[in-house]
C-alpha cells in the first residue's frame, strides 16, 4: 500500500503561524506535524510516499529530503496553482497504481490505518472515508452511512441549521486507482465537493470507516494548541520523545532547569532551553528548543516555538509564540493571541486577548495592543448573522471596522463597480461613508445610490450590471446591519460570507496605491427608474384600489406615494418611526375596522417584507403570504417553477398540480431562496417571485395588478388557497450536542420517510416534522405541519418532548 500526503495548503486560518512556515511543519510536541504523519505511515508498513506541494514547497523539501532518515522513500509533486484535493492526487501522474492512503499534512492522529484498509478491501470499495464523531462538525464534511457502511449522505462544512449528524470526514481516505478515473487532469477537483458526491449518487463503492482513535485537524490556532495539550494528557498513543522526570513533565536532553523553577504538569520542554530561577511553566505548556525563560517569566496554557525568549517578569497566557519571539521585561501576551516569528513585544506592553501580530513586528514599550498588527488595525471578529453583519454602532460596528469590511469586499470582488446605499438613519449614513472609504482604498469604483430601501439597491445592481453592493440599515433591537450583495442583487451566499469572514479574520486584503483610487459616482436618481420599471411591468395601467398602508420609514412612504399615484389607487399612509412591527400591525388592524379599505398592508423598516391585513382585520402570517405568492405566480405563468423553502407547506405541491406548476425545494434560509430565484435562466416568473417576497413596494403593486386582472378581492383569492396548519417549538441544547442529537434522532426514526437536505425532516401519517439546529443559538427549532392545527401542535410537542430528553447528550 502507498500513501499520498497532501501538504500544499496555505494554512490561512493559522496565520501568523504559517506566514513563513507551511502548516505541515508546525511543531507538535517537539516534531513537525508532518513527521508524526510519516511515522504513523511507517508503523503500518507504508514506505512509498508521495507529497503534494504548492505553498512554500522548498521549505518542506529541504526538511524532509528523500525521506531516508525516516526509513521511507518520498517523491514530490508540485502544483503550479491549486488543483483541489482530488486534483492534487491526480497530479501525482500514475503514482497511485495500487491501494493508497490519502492523508492531509496537518492531521495529527493515531488511527489504525491497517484496520481501515482491511475494511476497505472487505467491502471491495473504490474509496473509504475514515470518519470520526466530533462535538462541533461545522468545519468538516458531515457524513451518514447505512448499516453496511455505505455512504448515503455527505455535506461539506455545514452551518448549524444543516447539521444532521456528528460524524465527520477526517480527510483521510483509502482509495483505489480506479476512483481517480473520474477526476479530470489539470483541473480544480475536490474529493469532498466533487468526487465523493458523484460516487455516492452512482453507488460506486463509497464507504465509511468510523474510528474511535485520536484525530485532530490543526487547521485553527485553537485546535493547534488543543492537540498538543491532549497529547500531554495522554489522550493519544503519541508519546513525547523526552524523559518524563516526574508525572506529566517531559524534558528533552540538554535542558537547563535552575532551582526554584515552578513546573505545573503537563509540561514539555525542548532541548537546549534554559529556565531560570523563579520562572513558572504550566500547566498545559509546550516549550520549543533553545528557549529562555528569565526570572519571574510565566508561560501557562501556551505553545512556544524554538528560540523564544521571555525576559524578566514577562508572561504568556493561552498564547502561541512563533520562532524567535521576544517578550521584553514585564510584557504580557493574553489568551488566544498569536505572535509571529521574530516579533518583539516591548517592555511593559500588553497584547490583549485574541490579537494576531504578524512576523518581524515591533511593539513599542508601554503599549496596549488591542488591534491586530499586520497592515491593518483591528482585533474584532466580524461574522455574518442570519442576514448580513449586525452590531451596535461604535461598539461592534465602528467606522474602522466598516472600512475594513469595505476593503475586504473590494478585494473579494477584484474589480468592477460596487453600489452603496443606506436608510435615513444618521448612524447608517456614517457607516456607509466608512464602507465607501474602504472600498475606494481597495481600488474599486463606488456608485453612491444615496438613501433608499434595499430592494431598490438590489434592482439597481442587476440593472447596471454592477459587481455587487453594500447597504446599511437599522435592524430590530436598535442594532445596525450591513447587507452585502453579489452581482445578482441577492445577499451573499454562505460560501461568499465565509470567504469574506476569513479575509477579515486574517486581514488578508491589500490596499491600492493613490493611482488606483477612483472617483465616487452618484446615482441617487435611480429611484425614478425603479418606479418607472414597476409601473411599466403591470398589465393594468389603472388599478383603482383603496388601501391603508403602514410603514415606519419615510423612504418607503415617498416611493409608495409615487407608485400608487401612478396606478390611480386611493390610499392612506400611516406609521410612526420607532413604533415597531407589532404595534404598527395593531394600529393597522384597528384602522381597517374604521375605514372602507380593500385591504391593509404593512411594510417593514427594511422595505423588504410585506404583511397583509384583510378587510375583517385578519392578518396573513408568513406561511399564508407565501402560499398566496405561489398561487399568483402559478396562475399568472403556466408551467412556472416556484422556489419553496423546506418549511413551506406541502399543500404548495397540490396547488402546483392543479395549476400546472412545478415546486423546487430549497433550504430555509432566505439566502438559499434568493439564490434559487436569481439563478441564470430563471425566467420572468422567478424574477416576479423575488419581487413579491423581497420587495414590499414592488410586491404590493404586483398583488394589486393580479387582483385587477382576476377581477376579484384579496379575500376571494385566499378562499382558493388551501389552508396550512403549522406548529412551532424550540428545544434548548448545547452547541456541542447538536450533531449528537441529530444523529440520534435519525437512528430513532430509522425506517420512516426522511429528508436531510437541511436538518432532518421526518414524515408522519398526516404531516411532517422538520428539526433544524439554530445557526447561532444553542437550540433546535421544530417546525411541523398537520392536517389541522391541533394535530400540527401535537406533532411539534411530541418531538419537543423527545428532543428535551436528549438535550444533555
Amino acid at each position: 500500500m502507498k500513501a499520498v500526503i497532501m501538504a500544499g495548503g496555505e494554512g490561512s486560518r493559522l496565520r501568523p503561524l504559517t506566514c513563513c512556515k507551511p502548516k505541515p511543519l508546525a511543531p507538535v510536541i517537539g516534531k513537525p506535524a508532518l513527521e508524526h504523519i510519516i511515522l504513523l505511515l511507517k508503523t503500518h508498513g507504508i514506505t512509498e510516499i508521495a507529497v503534494t506541494l504548492q505553498y512554500l514547497p522548498k521549505t518542506i523539501m529541504d526538511w524532509l529530503g528523500d525521506g531516508a532518515r525516516f526509513g521511507v522513500h518520498v517523491r514530490y509533486f508540485m502544483e503550479a496553482q491549486p488543483l483541489g484535493t482530488a486534483g492534487s492526487v491526480k497530479n501525482t501522474n500514475g503514482f497511485v497504481d495500487e491501494t493508497c492512503v490519502v492523508i492531509s499534512g496537518d492531521a495529527v492522529c493515531d488511527i489504525d490505518l491497517s484496520q481501515a484498509a482491511a475494511r476497505h478491501r472487505q467491502k471491495k470499495a473504490l474509496a473509504t472515508l475514515v470518519l470520526k464523531q466530533v462535538d462541533t462538525p461545522l468545519d468538516y464534511g458531515v457524513v451518514v452511512t447505512n448499516g453496511e457502511g455505505r455512504v448515503t449522505r455527505f455535506l461539506e462544512k455545514p452551518s448549524w441549521s444543516e447539521v444532521f449528524s456528528d460524524t465527520v470526514n477526517t480527510g483521510i481516505y483509502i482509495i483505489e486507482p480506479e476512483a481517480l478515473q473520474s477526476v479530470p487532469a489539470g483541473e480544480v477537483f475536490d474529493f469532498s465537493k466533487d468526487l465523493f458526491p458523484k460516487l455516492m449518487h452512482t453507488q460506486d463503492g463509497l464507504y465509511g470507516y468510523v474510528t474511535d482513535s485520536y484525530w485532530c485537524d490543526i487547521g485553527s490556532i485553537s485546535a493547534y494548541k488543543t492537540c498538543q495539550f491532549e497529547i500531554l494528557q495522554g489522550k493519544t498513543q503519541i508519546v513525547p520523545e523526552a524523559e518524563e522526570i516526574r508525572e506529566g513533565v517531559w524534558i528533552e536532553p540538554g535542558v537547563t532547569l535552575e532551582k526554584q523553577v515552578t513546573l505545573r504538569p503537563p509540561v514539555y520542554i525542548g532541548s537546549g532551553s534554559v529556565i531560570h530561577a523563579g520562572a513558572q511553566i504550566g500547566p498545559y505548556t509546550c516549550i520549543g528548543k533553545d528557549c529562555v525563560l528569565e526570572t519571574g517569566a510565566t508561560a501557562v496554557h501556551s505553545v512556544l516555538w524554538d528560540g523564544c525568549r521571555l525576559m524578566a517578569g514577562s508572561s504568556a497566557y493561552d498564547a502561541v509564540l512563533c520562532d524567535g519571539v521576544v517578550l521584553k521585561p514585564y510584557s504580557a501576551v493574553q489568551q488566544d493571541s498569536a505572535i509571529g516569528a521574530r516579533s518583539i513585544v516591548g517592555e511593559n506592553s500588553i497584547v490583549r486577548p485574541g490579537i494576531k501580530i504578524w512576523n518581524h513586528k515591533m511593539v513599542l514599550e508601554d503599549s496596549i495592543v488591542s488591534q491586530n498588527v499586520i497592515w491593518g488595525d483591528s482585533n474584532a471578529k466580524i461574522e455574518f448573522g442570519e442576514s448580513g453583519i449586525r452590531g451596535n454602532v461604535s461598539v461592534e460596528l465602528t467606522p474602522e471596522v466598516a472600512a475594513k469590511i469595505g476593503s475586504a469586499f473590494a478585494a473579494a470582488c477584484g474589480s468592477g463597480k460596487i453600489a452603496v446605499s443606506s436608510d435615513e438613519e444618521y448612524a447608517s449614513i456614517m457607516l456607509k461613508h466608512a464602507l465607501t472609504a474602504g472600498l475606494v482604498a481597495g481600488g474599486v469604483q463606488v456608485v453612491e445610490f444615496g438613501k433608499q430601501p434595499i430592494p431598490i439597491t438590489r434592482a439597481g445592481i442587476r440593472f447596471y450590471g454592477f459587481r455587487g453592493g453594500m447597504h446599511v440599515m437599522k435592524a430590530p433591537g436598535g442594532q445596525t446591519e450591513i447587507r452585502i450583495m453579489d452581482e445578482t442583487g441577492a445577499d451573499l451566499m454562505r460560501e461568499g460570507e465565509r470567504k469574506l469572514e476569513n479575509m477579515l479574520a486574517r486581514e488578508d486584503f491589500g490596499r491600492g496605491s493613490a493611482q488606483d483610487m477612483k472617483e465616487v459616482l452618484s446615482l441617487a436618481s435611480y429611484r425614478s427608474y425603479y418606479i418607472r420599471d414597476i409601473v411599466s411591468s403591470l398589465r393594468n395601467a389603472k388599478l383603482g384600489f383603496n388601501l391603508l398602508v403602514h410603514t415606519e420609514t419615510g423612504l418607503a412612504k415617498s416611493i409608495l406615494t409615487s407608485v400608487l399615484n401612478e396606478v390611480s389607487c386611493d390610499y392612506k399612509l400611516s406609521g410612526t418611526p420607532g413604533r415597531g412591527e407589532a404595534e404598527e400591525l395593531e394600529k393597522l388592524r384597528s384602522g381597517m375596522q374604521s375605514g372602507n379599505y380593500d385591504f391593509g398592508a404593512y411594510i417593514d423598516s427594511s422595505g423588504e417584507r410585506l404583511t397583509l391585513v384583510c378587510k375583517d382585520g385578519t392578518t396573513l402570517n408568513r406561511s399564508q403570504f407565501l402560499m398566496l405568492t405561489a398561487y399568483i405566480l402559478m396562475k399568472s405563468h403556466k408551467g412556472t417553477e416556484y422556489i419553496a423553502a423546506l418549511d413551506h407547506s406541502k399543500w404548495v405541491e397540490e396547488m402546483a398540480k392543479n395549476l400546472d406548476g412545478q415546486v423546487v425545494w430549497t433550504k430555509t434560509s432566505p439566502l438559499e431562496v434568493m439564490s434559487g430565484l436569481v439563478r441564470e435562466g430563471g425566467g420572468e416568473s422567478l424574477c416576479e417571485q423575488f419581487v413579491l417576497e423581497f420587495d414590499a413596494v414592488g410586491g404590493l403593486v404586483k398583488l394589486l395588478d393580479f387582483l385587477k386582472e382576476e377581477d376579484c378581492s384579496l379575500q376571494q383569492v385566499l378562499q382558493r388557497i388551501p389552508t396550512a396548519y403549522f406548529g412551532r417549538r424550540e428545544c434548548s441544547c448545547k452547541n456541542r450536542s447538536k450533531g449528537h442529537i441529530m444523529r440520534h434522532l435519525m437512528q430513532q426514526h430509522e425506517g420512516r420517510q426522511m429528508e436531510m437536505e437541511e436538518g432532518v425532516k421526518i414524515y408522519e401519517d398526516g404531516g411532517w416534522v422538520l428539526v433544524l439546529p439554530h445557526k447561532h443559538k444553542p437550540l433546535l427549532r421544530i417546525i411541523s405541519e398537520g392536517m389541522n392545527q391541533e394535530f400540527a401542535e401535537e406533532l411539534a410537542q411530541k418531538y419537543q418532548r423527545e428532543l428535551d430528553g436528549w438535550s444533555e447528550i
